[in-house]
């Protein structure tokens, strides 16, 4: 899961730490490139499909995970409401 940006148009949201950070890390990392994509699983009954992004047959998660821009996340923060925007 990675920090949050702030809703356009939102007056009250504003952005996680180091969120811009993260975004343009995986956005360097990947713009250009071309990269693979695996669907995992499906969330029911929400249809959200969560998958693996590969790029040169690495796990881009782990990849992100491991430079410390994003954490993981276990499936008890989508129940608790964490995971939905």
């Amino acid at each position: 899961m990675a920090p949050k940006l702030a809703r356009r148009g939102d007056d009250q949201s504003t952005d996680k730490p180091f969120a811009w950070q993260s975004r343009e890390f995986l956005r360097k990392l990947c713009i250009g490139m071309e990269v693979g994509f695996q669907v995992d699983y499906t969330l029911s009954p929400r249809g959200l499909e969560f998958g693996t992004v590969f790029l040169d047959d690495k796990n881009v998660a782990f990849w992100i995970v491991a430079k410390g821009w994003t954490k993981l996340c276990t499936m008890h923060h989508f129940k608790d409401g964490e995971g939905s925007r």
